[in-house]
This record gives structure tokens, C-alpha cells and sequence, in this order.
């Protein structure tokens, strides 16, 4: 199983609610973790921080454009962080 982690750098309070949130995100490469990349989101309107970290993952190329869909169901959209994706990646909080 692939593991990334992901960092908050910074979290600015917004004019009309929520917060923007800027993130690292890291990954493991030869027993070292190195950052792969950053994103960044509104706390007013998002899919949580996992799904959004999974999101900017897809975009990076670290994980398969394929895995956007395995949220999909009667009750949820694509593009979550749950699902079949769940058993082939690990996406942690660094404090």
C-alpha cells in the first residue's frame, strides 16, 4: 500500500466564512519522505481534506486518474477519498 502525507502550512480566515487552507503533500521515496507537491482549498465549500489531498494526488500523477471514480454510488459523487481506492492508498495528516 502507497502512503502520502500532507502538511498545513497556513490557514487564513476568510471575508464571508471558512478558511483557506494551504497544504504540502509528501510521499516516501528510498525510506525518505520527500515533497512531492502543494494544494490548496476553502473549508466553506470542499470534500474534506483526504479527498482534497487525493484530488491534487490525481492532478500530480501520483495516483491513477481511474481511482477519481471509485467513490461513486447512489449517495456519493466521484472524486471522494473512499472506496476501493482506500486499499491501495494511505493518505495521513503530518503534525
Amino acid at each position: 500500500m502507497k502512503t502520502f502525507y500532507y502538511k498545513k502550512d497556513s490557514q487564513r480566515r476568510r471575508t464571508y466564512g471558512g478558511l483557506n487552507v494551504k497544504v504540502s503533500i509528501y510521499g516516501v521515496k528510498n525510506r525518505e519522505i520527500v515533497k512531492i507537491g502543494s494544494c490548496e482549498w476553502c473549508t466553506a465549500s470542499y470534500r474534506g481534506e483526504t479527498s482534497e489531498v487525493f484530488n491534487a494526488l490525481v492532478e500530480l500523477k501520483q495516483i491513477p486518474k481511474k481511482w477519481l471514480k471509485s467513490s461513486k454510488n447512489e449517495w456519493c459523487s466521484e472524486g471522494y477519498f473512499i472506496g476501493e481506492v482506500e486499499k491501495h492508498y494511505q493518505i495521513k495528516e503530518l503534525i
